[in-house]
């Protein structure tokens, strides 16, 4: 076990627990993220069933537009500018 000792527990690495763990870091918190299952990411990962797989991940982001809330989130995360995205055909 370690001695570590952690400013924040997050429990659950879905989208919500990992932006926060990612928020306080670059905050300087010394965050620890606990994740229950055998990979990270909540429900924006895929299952398989029966031979079938199932993408359960992200398919639509709204407030994306320059200034909306979280085009604000993944410009501060560092990320806006890496992220390949299409705008949705109305």
């Amino acid at each position: 076990m370690s001695d570590t000792i952690y400013d924040v527990v997050i429990i659950g690495s879905g989208l919500g627990g990992l932006q926060c763990g990612a928020i306080l870091s670059r905050h300087g918190y010394k965050v620890c993220v606990l994740e229950k299952n055998s990979k990270f990411g909540g429900t924006l990962q895929g299952f398989n069933s029966h031979g079938c797989r199932f993408g359960t991940g992200m398919h639509y982001i709204g407030s994306l537009d320059k200034g909306q809330v979280i085009d604000k989130i993944f410009r501060y995360l560092g990320i806006r500018e890496k992220l390949h995205m299409q705008r949705m055909d109305p």
